[in-house]
Parts: structure tokens; sequence; C-alpha cells
């Protein structure tokens, strides 16, 4: 079985969420549910049907008023570290050789080849970035 860790903030960030939030334009409770909704029509990750598994990873230290730490929706699961740990350590920690890790973080994708666990651009699922509504 394939298990794919994504660095979740970090795919808000590369997809545009996280400027969007700045600007005051979505919450961030709205480019969670964005990037949820693009891994879940995303083809590659379709295709191997139950034959993955699907972690997203939520920094914790970005949004404190978050109590939930872990739920699974849909075959995914949605983790957020804990206020004492950031998301990129908690992905390092639970990280295994076999996993693949998407992010666009150059310092976790080195920290993580060093361990030798893979690590996937954004663009390795999606080519373009895909379209948001």
């Amino acid at each position: 079985m394939n298990k794919f860790i994504v660095d979740a903030y970090n795919f808000a960030g590369w997809l545009g969420c996280l400027d969007q939030v700045k600007q005051g334009e979505i919450s961030l409770k709205e480019a969670r549910q964005k990037v949820f909704n693009i891994i879940l029509k995303n083809p590659l990750l379709l295709s191997m049907g139950n034959k993955i598994i699907v972690n997203l990873v939520f920094d914790s230290q970005m949004d404190t008023a978050k109590k939930i730490r872990r739920r699974e929706v849909r075959g995914l699961k949605i983790i957020f570290s804990s206020t004492r740990e950031t998301a990129d350590d908690f992905i390092i920690r639970i990280a295994q050789k076999g996993d693949v890790v998407v992010t666009h973080d150059r310092e976790l994708k080195q920290k993580l080849e060093l361990r030798g666990i893979q690590v996937k651009w954004p663009e390795f699922f999606f080519g373009d970035k895909p379209h948001m509504n």
C-alpha cells in the first residue's frame, strides 16, 4: 500500500490559498477545504483507489483555535500537528521509507531525502496548478 503525506499548508501556499487568506478573501478553514477538495479530485490518486493512504498534515501553530487533531474524511486522514510541534517536524517524525511526501519546502525535502524518504513537488501530481473556484 502506498502512503502519501501532504505538507498541507505548504500545498495551500503553492495553490495560492494562503495569499487569499492574507488578503481576506477566504478564511483559513476555507483554504483547508480547497486543499481537501483538490486532493480528493486528483486523477493520479483516484486511479490508485483504495491502494493508498493520504495524510494531509496541517500545522496547528497556524491555527491555534483548532481543537480536533485527527479525523478521516472520504479516505483522507486529516492530521493537525500539536501546538508544540510544527507540521514539518511531525512529517519528519512519521515518514518512513516507502512513503511519498508532497511538499514545496526545500528544507523539509532535504531532511527527508537524507533519511531515504521520497519527496515530490506538487507539480508531480498536478502539472500546472489546478483551477480553484
